[in-house]
């Protein structure tokens, strides 16, 4: 039991074997999108634990609720979409109880934000140098002097060229790359200990994602942050996650160590992303697809909601959904076929 009152019955925190003290702690998380025409279950039981100094990554197909639960994390997320049950955790406290206020002062300077496309993340009438320090001033209570000064000092961090020239800069006169290394100064400036990244080198070429990565990881060596990686990628997520989340349809259906995910992937939808990755040793002219259609959330299926688009699938699957059950140390599946 924490010291919160939860019984662990789900996965130990990522780069742990023990139960120490996640600095994100997301227990049982329900998210819905409600109006008076619909109510729709977005995320389902989601459960997941991050340590300092560690990278989760979070995969899946679009719309399986990988951004939408990032955002309920930060309190982001917009009408119609509601947290309707679990709990949230950051540093020994409930986010849930806190007001929209207390909440404000968590983002920017407790929890950074790497939004996928920084071309509609930033301001575009505010220079770069704008945008950087005013998180500096509000959440580091610098002045506006000091605060440009670390404008400059985190540009360069971030291996923006010429950082003194490049703080007068608008965001549509910097490329993409440029564009994607101020997001990350701009996530940086209130110095935070969880940084959450969505996506960010998909817009990005192969070379740049390659630079992007090692600045992630350089950044995690000197802050000791807990990144929280969301990406489709599965390569890029092999590059930089110490762990990984896969979701489908909102829940979690596989969690275990990258190494181990990649060498031994267990459910037969973490088998399918995998088997659609190219490989430079495959004689295949064409990659498998995983058959069938990503699931409408308000007509999911019965029993498994993958069953229907799985070889493996049996009458049981139709009937009965499973659970996320450990098979091994530190792994863990939603499938009633493995271990069976």
């Amino acid at each position: 039991m924490d010291p919160h009152g939860h019984t662990y019955t789900d996965p130990p925190p990522v780069g742990s074997p023990e139960i120490d003290d996640p600095i994100l702690d997301v227990r049982d998380l329900e998210i819905r999108f409600v109006n008076e025409k619909v109510n729709l279950l977005a995320v389902q039981e989601l459960s997941y634990q991050l340590n300092r100094g560690c990278t989760l990554g979070v995969v899946g197909e679009s719309g399986c609720g990988k951004t939408v639960s990032a955002l309920a994390v930060l309190g982001l997320l917009d009408p119609p979409g509601e947290i309707s049950g679990g709990e949230i955790w950051f540093e020994g406290r409930n986010l849930k109880l806190l007001t929209q206020k207390q909440l404000a002062k968590v983002r920017g300077a407790k929890i950074g934000m790497v939004f996928q496309e920084p071309m509609t993340a930033l301001n575009p009438v505010y220079t770069i140098g704008d945008q950087i320090s005013e998180v500096a001033v509000v959440h580091q209570n610098l002045s506006k002097s000091a605060a440009r000064v670390r404008a400059v000092e985190l540009l360069d961090l971030t291996c923006v060229p010429a950082p003194n020239k490049r703080i007068y800069d608008y965001p549509h006169q910097l490329s993409g790359g440029l564009r994607q290394r101020a997001m990350i100064a701009m996530a940086l400036a209130g110095e935070p200990s969880l940084l959450i990244a969505d996506e960010p080198t998909t817009a990005l070429d192969v070379t740049l994602q390659s630079q992007i990565l090692e600045l992630f990881l350089e950044i995690q060596s000197q802050f000791d942050m807990a990144i929280q990686f969301i990406s489709h990628d599965l390569g890029v997520i092999s590059e930089i996650a110490d762990e990984v989340l896969v979701l489908y349809a909102g829940r979690a259906v596989e969690r275990a160590p990258s190494a181990a995910l990649f060498s031994n992937p267990r459910h037969p939808y973490t088998q399918g992303l995998l088997s659609t990755v190219p490989r430079l040793d495959s004689a295949h002219d064409r990659l498998p697809a995983i058959p069938g259609q990503t699931p409408n959330i308000a007509q999911l299926p019965r029993g498994c909601p993958f069953h229907d688009r799985c070889f493996a699938a049996t009458t049981e699957c139709v009937e009965q959904e499973p659970r996320l059950e450990q098979i091994e140390a530190g792994h863990w599946v939603a499938c009633l076929k493995v271990g069976s």
